[in-house]
């Protein structure tokens, strides 16, 4: 599941190929359309029509303004239109699940022999040439068309995004003493905390010293203090080499474009997926174990985490 590192590489992505770019044709394959139209995806029902006058309807003729992410979320911005309405589409709000992820075709360029394929379920066309094609191979991703009201209520929903400005120590530890669940369930708790999965919970934990079935509330401050100091600074490093892809590091071509081979953070993992492992802490001479909370594995260190 890609966590936040993965979908701001995504969104950065995005943002810088098809921020003003105004949509003139946009197709779906009918594999996935049948099953969105299924579960009564309005996305699935408009996107491809042509917009109205009131930004209602498809998303043919619409310009898109920005993308931006909270956690796990991406949401591509429209620009407004003369005529905007309450019930008028101003977001798209797109979440990758297990395997989903964006191609993207600049003007002139062609796709790479073999491409698209079976797995590709999204083309969008922009007035400059290029394209997007969002691929999927379990197509379990969505986009959902919004208005504002629902874009804004969907806001209120999530917990804070540890790269954002709204970050700090104060809402973190409220989060934490609100509940008497495990610290790493608790951290999963995108209404708690935005953005950390399984990957990253385990790692931060570890470098914070602290065992994944300890109680939140009962966590002192000092504790929750270098928890909070290292969680931004994680996912920042995260981000910066392109977000953890567990593959076989000579074959990095997926990572959401063509053109874009960036290093892998999974070399950096400290405990994920090391079972058995020597710590690789400074000084500890621990053994890393597993653990299944909430039907999910959880790496730690028994002798620095406590």
């Amino acid at each position: 599941m890609p966590e936040l590192p993965e979908v701001e590489v995504t969104r950065s992505a995005l943002s810088r190929f098809i921020s003003n770019q105004k949509i003139v044709d946009l197709g779906f394959s009918d594999v996935w359309k049948k099953q969105l139209l299924r579960d009564g995806s309005r996305f699935a029902s408009f996107a491809s029509e042509k917009s109205s006058e009131f930004g209602m309807g498809g998303l043919i003729g619409r310009t898109v303004e920005s993308v931006s992410r909270v956690g796990k979320f991406y949401f591509i911005h429209l620009k407004e239109v003369e005529t905007q309405i309450p019930e008028t589409w101003t977001v798209i709000e797109g979440h990758l699940r297990m395997t989903g992820g964006w191609w993207l075709l600049p003007k002139g360029a062609e796709w790479p022999e073999g491409f698209p394929d079976k797995h590709c379920h999204l083309e969008i066309k922009f007035e400059n040439g290029s394209q997007a094609i969002y691929r999927d191979v379990r197509r379990f991703g969505t986009l959902k068309l919004m208005t504002d009201e629902e874009y804004y209520l969907r806001l209120e929903s999530m917990g804070p995004d540890p790269l954002h400005d709204g970050w700090n120590m104060g809402k973190f530890k409220d989060a934490l003493c609100s509940t008497k669940r495990n610290i790493k369930a608790t951290l999963l708790d995108q209404s708690k905390v935005s953005g950390l999965g399984n990957i990253y919970v385990c790692e931060v934990l570890h470098l914070s010293s602290l065992l994944p079935t300890r109680i939140s509330n009962e966590i002192k401050f000092q504790e929750a203090a270098n928890l909070f100091e290292v969680i931004a600074p994680l996912l920042t490093k995260a981000v910066e080499v392109g977000g953890t892809r567990l593959t076989n590091l000579d074959d990095l071509q997926y990572i959401h474009e063509p053109q874009l081979y960036l290093d892998n953070f999974e070399v950096h993992l400290q405990v994920y997926g090391r079972e058995g492992e020597p710590c690789l802490k400074n000084g500890c001479m621990g053994v890393v174990e597993r653990i299944v909370q909430q039907k999910r594995s959880t790496f730690y260190c028994s002798s620095c985490q406590y």
